[in-house]
């Protein structure tokens, strides 16, 4: 049996030690649901929607310490040995990836930077983007829930693994998760395509100033050229080879309220110059 505790701190400032009931059940299922997501897809490689359906392993939550909001979630008993065993196992192995790819899926979902430190991790965003996609669109509404306790007692939280902190959230990062706005000027963002759905002419794309992914997708209002299109091909595939496939996207964006992409709606796609 092996265990792994994810630690969420909510601190409110006035000293009153007190949360609203309902925004606290609230970040709770968001912390019980993500948690399951996530670790069904560490253990199973499947991409589940309802919590219930975790298999291999369970989500506790321990009461919080008298006098503050820390709610501490140990997730017990990853599979262990088995037809699993190799791909995740129930070792410090499987665990680091556990929360790695925890952590790669909050900010992404809030727009921090996103770091990658295992190599299971590596391998799942290059060879299997298209899951991550997937998880990344199954836990958004709970990272929505987390933030529900942020406002004006409580302005941010911190989430922990018992190694280091995963990230500090705030008004800025539940900005970013919980709306939408369309800009309508055209704007240009170069990078890497780190994964593309054809056939939904939807993906993923790396903005090397931002060190992140945002979404893209083509614009249903133009008609982009079949040679044009093929660099999204080239680009995703030089990616897979750690080369260089920069391109350049211009399009409208999505962006949250403080003005952080969100989403690329491509008009045009363009090889950087030389």
């Amino acid at each position: 049996m092996s265990q792994i505790e994810f630690t969420y701190s909510y601190k409110p400032i006035d000293g009153s030690h007190e949360l609203s009931a309902y925004d606290a059940s609230q970040a709770l299922y968001g912390i019980a649901r993500s948690l399951a997501i996530t670790s069904h897809y560490v253990i199973h490689n499947k991409v589940i929607k309802q919590a219930p359906s975790l298999r291999g392993a369970q989500v506790f939550i321990r009461p919080p310490k008298a006098g503050s909001f820390e709610f501490v979630a140990p997730v017990v008993e990853l599979i262990a040995g088995g037809q699993a065993a190799g791909a995740v196992g129930a070792s410090t192995f499987s665990i680091n990836y556990l929360s790695d790819l925890t952590r790669y899926l909050y900010r992404r979902a809030t727009g921090l930077a996103e770091i990658i430190e295992t190599q299971q991790l590596r391998d799942l965003l290059r060879r299997r983007p298209g899951d991550v996609d997937a998880l990344s669109e199954a836990i958004i509404e709970d990272v929505v829930r987390l933030h529900r306790p942020v406002g004006r007692k409580v302005p941010s939280f911190n989430v922990y693994d018992p190694t280091r902190q995963i990230g500090n959230f705030d008004k800025e990062t539940q900005d970013y998760a919980n709306t939408k706005v369309v800009d309508n000027n055209i704007e240009e963002y170069s990078g890497n395509v780190s994964s593309f759905n054809v056939n939904e002419t939807t993906g993923r794309f790396y903005i090397t100033k931002e060190e992140r992914t945002v979404a893209f997708q083509i614009s249903k209002k133009v008609q982009i050229p079949r040679e044009q299109r093929q660099l999204l091909s080239w680009s995703l595939s030089e990616y897979d080879n750690a080369r260089n496939g920069y391109i350049i996207l211009r399009g409208r964006s999505l962006k949250s309220r403080q003005g952080l992409l969100k989403t690329i709606f491509v008009t045009e796609i363009l090889e950087p110059p030389d």
